[in-house]
């Protein structure tokens, strides 16, 4: 008890930046942009609450048979709603865009994007209320007991990663341990170490969220002021541009000590990740122990990588080609119709063409293609073993990006933002960097060569663009 208030006191401590909100001014460039929303998420009108983790909130309040098929009614009904929201949402912006492109009236637009983003975002907190709400209906006094539990797994699996500004901050150390096989005793022996991590974890959790509140509201005003300052209207007012431009500089000043409060929040976030994935480790075996470092290390590596496209494998890609081969005829042909009598069509025609008459892979063909298929994904694993997880970035970078509710804050240290810039202004990758991408592109190079030579010329045409 005394180590875990211990630690929950380190968890709560406030570190103020050195120097004051000047010192920091002068330290730090700000960046503040809108985020428009224009993600896959958006286009396809993903649920914001999956349905696994809807079914997990469920199974933590151990709901019965005849519950949890209410829960699922409650949540299908949420789910559709929430996509016929998604549609109509992305049919007005399209019109609107459409108009803005025939107008060039882009300023009203993006004041309309922002506040049609504004209301969906209210109308899916509503709902997303009201979701709880129902199901909090359905169960007895005694689950109702858990429901602190529920929240804090909420929390965890739904904004660990969203606010999330270090790579280790992502971890979620309970869904790794569960996710992992093990002996039932061993895992009944972790329950008493999982119970600390996720109270300690949710501590510093409900702090980062709150800095990162604070910090959509800064954020808010400022997007506000920059619609009028980029106005291209044909009669714009002088006087009402330049005090704004005014006005942003001065939020921009206000938002740094913001930004670096919410940085240090984070930082607390992943500390908890880091003491608790050590303590693990030390408990584990070493199968075990292996295991754990490798989902540690893919979802800290996830999306980080400082070497473009350097998680991408054009053998795997090729071999994914080549295993869906009788499907993509169909399909290409299909998209072809689509397209009609138009450009795109005829750019796709000679490629259809010669798909037609590519013939299918022999069984002796797609066993060696599934042979070289263990083979690469061995090699690249044990790549990334021998060069630990891919392009890890430093832990205290010389910038930072804050991705929030409607905005994108970026935050420079000054006179580092061009160190091992190239001469098109993007980061040079590190000697790790460079030696890591080297190495994966003789193992892709060397699958490509053993792919090649199972197929026929005709074979090879579908995957030479790999």
């Amino acid at each position: 008890m005394k180590n875990t208030l211990q630690r929950l006191v380190c968890a709560c401590a406030i570190v103020l930046p050195s120097g004051g909100v000047l010192a920091a001014s002068e330290e730090w460039d700000v960046n503040v942009s809108p985020d428009w929303g224009y993600g896959y998420q958006d286009i396809f009108g993903t649920v914001p609450i999956s349905a696994r983790d809807f079914q997990v909130y469920g199974e933590t309040l151990n709901l019965t048979g005849d519950q949890a098929e209410l829960a699922g009614e409650l949540y299908a009904d949420f789910a559709e709603e929430m996509r016929n929201i998604s549609t109509l949402t992305i049919e007005k912006r399209t019109d609107m865009q459409a108009l803005a492109q025939a107008s060039e009236d882009w300023q009203e637009f993006q004041k309309a994007t922002s506040n049609m983003s504004r209301d969906q975002n209210e109308k899916t907190r509503d709902m997303t209320a009201h979701l709880f709400a129902d199901l909090q209906l359905i169960i007895t006094p005694e689950q109702e007991s858990t429901w602190a539990s529920v929240e804090r797994t909420r929390r965890r699996r739904e904004t660990l990663a969203r606010f999330s500004v270090y790579p280790r901050e992502r971890i979620d150390l309970v869904a790794i341990v569960q996710g992992i096989e093990m002996p039932e005793s061993f895992r009944k022996s972790l329950i008493p170490t999982l119970d600390e991590y996720e109270y300690e974890l949710d501590v510093a959790l409900t702090a980062r969220n709150t800095k990162a509140s604070a910090a959509v509201e800064k954020t808010t005003e400022i997007n506000t002021l920059q619609m009028t300052a980029w106005s291209r209207t044909t009669d714009p007012d002088p006087q009402a541009i330049m005090a704004a431009q005014s006005r942003i500089e001065e939020l921009q000043q206000e938002i740094i000590p913001v930004a670096l409060g919410l940085r240090d929040a984070s930082a607390r976030v992943r500390d908890v990740n880091d003491r608790y994935t050590r303590e693990l480790a030390s408990r584990f075996p070493t199968k075990l122990k292996q295991r754990l470092e490798e989902q540690t290390a893919k979802i800290a590596g996830k999306d980080q990588n400082a070497v473009p496209f350097s998680d991408f494998s054009r053998a795997k890609i090729a071999i994914q080609t080549l295993e869906q081969l009788e499907a993509m005829k169909p399909m290409m042909e299909m998209q072809a119709q689509m397209f009609g009598d138009s450009d795109m069509a005829a750019e796709m025609k000679p490629y259809l063409d010669r798909l037609k008459t590519v013939q299918p892979l022999s069984e002796d063909q797609r066993d060696q293609l599934a042979l070289i298929k263990t083979d690469i994904e061995a090699e690249l694993l044990a790549a990334q073993r021998r060069h630990g997880r891919p392009s890890a970035p430093a832990d205290e970078p010389a910038s930072y990006t804050f991705k929030l509710d409607g905005a994108v804050i970026q935050l420079t240290r000054r006179g580092e933002e061009q160190d091992n810039m190239n001469m098109l202004g993007q980061q040079e990758p590190s000697r790790a960097d460079k030696k890591q991408a080297k190495d994966l592109a003789k193992i892709n190079q060397n699958a490509i060569d053993r792919i090649r030579a199972i197929l026929t010329i005709e074979q090879r045409s579908v995957i030479a663009q790999f």
